[in-house]
């Protein structure tokens, strides 16, 4: 098969079982992202027009076939710890996460998939160790999580 193959094809091919022409390539390049727009990390992770730029400036070179929109392994536990897992979606920075995924799919094209990393439900359960519930919270979460980056329009979720 050509090398030129649409990574949602590749995509495609790997949820149907069948072998992928070519690798995915989804490389897991969002702290460089707050180098490209000069921020420190913290203040980066909070500015969905920031993230969206340098993300998209990121991925012309590496020509990739996915831009990972968030990447940041305490989000889930941060908007747990705040609250019970009924309102998880709108504390913390999942709605800035859920904001980067729309602006991106706004631009979207064939060629690129949207990718957001998730924890795993044993890996948040783990985190949030003498949390009363702390199992109970972690699926919830999870599950409302991926749901909710899936509707913003991320293409793969990848959990840690």
């Amino acid at each position: 098969m050509p090398e030129t193959v649409a990574p949602r094809q590749i995509l495609r091919d790997i949820l149907q079982g069948r072998p992928p022409a070519r690798p995915l390539f989804a490389p897991i390049a969002f702290g460089l992202a707050s180098r490209v727009e000069n921020l420190p990390l913290q203040s980066f992770l909070t500015n969905p027009t920031k993230i969206s730029n340098a993300l998209r400036q990121i991925r012309a070179p590496l020509r990739s076939d996915a831009i990972t929109c968030y990447f940041d392994p305490s989000l889930e536990v941060e908007a747990s710890r705040a609250t019970g897992p009924e309102e998880v979606l709108w504390r913390g920075r999942i709605p800035v996460v859920l904001d980067v995924i729309r602006r991106l799919k706004m631009m979207q094209r064939e060629d690129f998939l949207l990718m957001v990393t998730v924890s795993g439900i044993s890996t948040l359960s783990a985190r949030l160790a003498g949390t009363n519930d702390a199992a109970a919270i972690a699926l919830e979460t999870t599950t409302q999580l991926c749901r909710a980056v899936a509707e913003a329009g991320a293409n793969l979720v990848f959990l840690r």
